[in-house]
């Protein structure tokens, strides 16, 4: 969790989707985690993939952003790596 840059974001992209083909359990939800919130350019990119964002507000509470779940249901398939 060191910036909620551009790169870093799409680092986190990349590390959840990697992993998430060998998770040991099928993934039902991918979450990315900042210190701060994304721009909303770089939010968008994760809600288009269906990856929540969580991310640490000015009160120091953590907030989570979903991505929609019909996106979300579209995902599932290429996150656990299902064929069609």
């Amino acid at each position: 969790m060191s910036a909620a840059t551009h790169d870093k974001v799409r680092q986190a992209v990349a590390q959840l989707l990697d992993h998430a083909v060998y998770s040991p359990r099928p993934v039902t939800r991918l979450t990315a985690l900042f210190p701060e919130r994304p721009t909303p350019v770089d939010l968008g990119y994760l809600h288009r993939l269906g990856i929540d964002c969580l991310f640490l507000s000015d009160s120091g509470t953590f907030d989570r952003l979903p991505a929609p779940p019909a996106r979300r249901a579209h995902m599932l398939q290429v996150w656990r790596g299902d064929k069609p």
